[in-house]
């Protein structure tokens, strides 16, 4: 499990988002098309948290949103 965390780490947010919509697109849990204006923010925001110097909690509070909006996030309580 460190393996993978430290993995997506390096990432950064825009390489692991990426990784997050294609995982879901490809096991059929998010449909591209049909969300492409949530994903392209998603990604976009992404990006701009790679390149700032620093992180907001807003920008985090706002990934975390897009995230729940396209169900990336595991079910709560599990």
């Amino acid at each position: 499990m460190r393996d993978v965390m430290v993995g997506t780490i390096a990432q950064g947010y825009y390489g692991s988002m990426r990784a997050g919509v294609d995982a879901a697109v490809a096991a059929g849990k998010l449909d591209e098309d049909a969300q492409e204006a949530l994903i392209l923010g998603a990604l976009d925001l992404a990006g701009q948290m790679d390149g700032a110097r620093k992180v907001t909690p807003q920008q985090l509070r706002l990934l975390l949103s897009f995230s729940k909006a396209l169900g990336l996030l595991p079910a709560a309580g599990r």
